[in-house]
């Protein structure tokens, strides 16, 4: 699936509340509407540039779910890997969790 195929997914899922994120060696930016700016914290920086390669983007795609009588928060997260030299996805991963007081 190329980034032209995954954008109209990614719209329809902010326009369901899904927060969504893209990640650069470099920097960072809230998607779509977002200006790239580099990361603030030293920590955070050299983490994440550990982690994506130049010429790479990490989309992040989360949501947490609450309820307000009892503390029980859901989390549901995607990322993936779009390569600048092919702009095609690789690297899915997603994850459901939850937390409980």
């Amino acid at each position: 699936m190329s980034r032209a195929e995954v954008t109209p997914l990614l719209n329809d899922l902010k326009s369901q509340g899904f927060l969504i994120g893209e990640y650069r060696h470099e920097e960072a930016r809230n998607w779509p509407e977002g200006e790239f700016k580099p990361y603030l914290d030293e920590g955070v920086r050299r983490n994440l540039q550990n982690q994506i390669p130049p010429g790479v983007s990490r989309i992040a795609i989360r949501k947490k779910y609450g309820r307000t009588r009892i503390i029980i928060t859901k989390f549901m997260a995607i990322s993936f890997i779009i390569k600048d030299t092919d702009d095609r996805i690789a690297n899915i991963r997603a994850s459901l969790s939850q937390t409980a007081i």
